[in-house]
């Protein structure tokens, strides 16, 4: 890692405050100081509140259904007025102002008030503080709140699953975009998780403190790499495995070029080598059951921390997944690594190869769909829904009818979406297995219940009658998490594995902001059916199995292996 890497990641660790490296490692000399003057109280008060009543008539105002306003504009029209303001009475004058320009708010007959029973409401509490707006500002927009389209605003629509899509500007390419530019991508982000996240009472902090502390950041963020770390820490902060930022080529080059040719697996907190691909060749000196100690001459545990909050996860299991494939990963062609293996310490050179397409891999056959299952006894089944295709499931029902035991791997994001079709085999009634909280356009920030879906029976067959054990892990996140849901309607049915990877509910993709980025976010909220919580915690397993660096290196499956022991155990 390079000089100016640590420095960017010293910055981001710690928040973003006006810190020289000078006093910790030395700053690069292409890399200056900030020299924007720092904010004053009142000019941050002010920058907060900008974009807390900018995103709110974004969504509320009855203009912003008719397609004419440009909110961004309109943003980059504000931001110099209400950086100026030398008191909060003139601040909320400039607001009062340019809410009247925007044209009437006509009294609303169908606007409902709140629901007790949503599982989100708006947070809206500021729009009567005193303290921030002015009693006239505070009377516009709460007469607005109350008042409110119930059209949806242009730039949002619903997807075929209820979810929230955005229909934002892509914007000019820059990767370092001018400050007002910066400060949109927060405003629009922040505003967008505001009024349409589900989970956001599940981030773990208060979401209006999120502004306070990234508007400094994004306006000091000195140089293309710096201002997409902050884009990327602010995702992070959601606490969602499905947010990150896709396809980033500056993000790219700051992870580096070049990488270790193996799949890496974290086991507890230590990672360990579960597989050499072919391209490594036979004398690399890695093997299977490695666990790394050091990597690049710092220990894993520093790495980890340091990069917390620039991996987004929902939980700690698939934090640690999307860390294993950064772990090693750099710019340089060779690097140093410390590890156990068979007891001993052993350091090691370890070639690092140019990342390209397919290059762990040779190109490999279409998916052996046959081989998505067989009899790994006699009495035991096993299904993967990795290659599963939909139209194979009356066979393989019927080929499994008689069976004792049949496990469904679900260590895997599946080929078909097969919820209803497959989980139909396993009930004699109607079954809840889930519960979907979805946004309500009419009030932009709640998220209202919908009635619990249910596994209905059917396929032609009896129910099956032998036990059912789901392998689940890490990898099992999203439709996969959904599924294993859907298979626990099975009266006998269990999870086996480690924790999945809390991260369920159809996407909101297609989310830009300026600097040529693209991200997404979970767009409904996916609960049991009495209510309980998923995203962040996953799925906890019946029977917890890890894998164990003994038996990664002995290439043995140590969960089926685990669960072909339980079914034979049973009988």
């Amino acid at each position: 890692m390079t000089s100016l890497r640590y420095w960017l990641l010293l910055v981001l660790c710690l928040g973003g405050s006006q810190v020289t490296a000078t006093s910790v490692i030395g700053r690069p000399a292409d890399l200056g100081v900030p020299s924007l003057p720092a904010l004053s109280k009142l000019q941050l008060e002010s920058l907060v509140l900008l974009g807390r009543v900018w995103g709110f008539v974004k969504y509320y105002h009855p203009a912003a259904t008719t397609g004419e306003v440009d909110w961004d504009h309109e943003l980059r029209t504000l931001l110099p007025q209400v950086t100026a303001c030398r008191t909060p009475l003139e601040r909320s004058q400039v607001f009062g102002q340019w809410l009247t320009s925007l044209g009437p708010v006509l009294p609303c007959p169908s606007c409902a008030p709140v629901q007790a029973t949503a599982r989100l409401q708006p947070t809206l509490r500021w729009l009567t503080d005193l303290r921030v707006v002015s009693p006239a500002l505070s009377a516009q927009l709460t007469f607005l709140r109350d008042n409110r389209a119930q059209e949806p605003a242009t730039s949002v629509h619903l997807g075929a699953a209820g979810q929230v899509l955005y229909n934002e500007d892509v914007g000019a390419p820059l990767t370092y975009p001018a400050l007002s530019e910066r400060l949109l991508a927060l405003y629009r982000y922040w505003n967008i998780i505001e009024y349409f996240f589900p989970y956001k009472y599940a981030i773990g902090e208060p979401w209006e403190q999120v502004l306070a502390e990234f508007i400094p950041r994004f306006r000091t963020a000195t140089d293309a790499p710096a201002y997409h770390l902050t884009v990327l820490a602010l995702i992070t902060r959601l606490h969602d495995t499905h947010a990150t930022l896709f396809m980033d080529p500056v993000l790219e080059k700051y992870w580096g070029a070049y990488q270790v040719p193996v799949r890496l697996v974290f086991i507890g907190a230590q990672p360990v080598v579960a597989e050499v691909y072919q391209v490594a060749g036979p004398a690399f000196p890695l093997q299977r059951g490695d666990v790394l100690t050091q990597v690049g001459g710092q220990s894993v545990a520093w790495w980890v921390a340091a990069h917390q909050a620039l991996v987004p996860a929902s939980n700690l299991a698939s934090q640690r997944r999307n860390m294993a494939a950064l772990l090693l990963r750099g710019d340089t062609t060779h690097i140093p690594v410390q590890l156990r293996r068979d007891g001993q310490s052993v350091t090691v050179t370890v070639p690092q190869l140019r990342i390209r397409r397919g290059w762990l891999r040779p190109p490999s056959p279409a998916p052996d769909t046959t081989r998505c299952y067989h009899l790994v006894q006699p009495d035991i089944g096993y299904l993967t829904l990795a290659t599963l295709e939909k139209n194979q499931l009356p066979t393989i029902m019927q080929a499994f009818r008689h069976t004792k035991g049949l496990i469904i791997d679900l260590r895997n994001y599946p080929h078909e979406f097969v919820v209803y079709d497959l989980a139909r085999y396993f009930v004699t009634e109607p079954t809840p297995f889930v519960r979907v909280s979805a946004p309500d356009l009419t009030y932009p920030g709640q998220f209202l219940d919908k009635a619990p879906l249910l596994v209905r029976p059917g396929g032609g067959l009896p129910p099956y009658q032998g036990q059912v054990l789901l392998l689940v892990n890490e990898q099992t996140q999203s439709q996969a998490e959904f599924t294993a849901m859907a298979l626990r309607c099975a009266p006998k049915a269990r999870l086996l594995g480690s924790s999945t990877a809390g991260a369920d509910g159809n996407v909101s993709d297609e989310i830009f902001l300026p600097g040529g980025l693209a991200t997404r976010i979970t767009g409904l909220g996916v609960y049991y059916p009495d209510g309980r919580e998923t995203q962040r915690i996953g799925l906890v397993p019946d029977i917890m199995v890890s894998p164990t660096p003994a038996g990664l290196a002995a290439g043995r499956d140590e969960l089926l292996e685990q669960a072909i022991q339980v079914l034979n155990d049973s009988h």
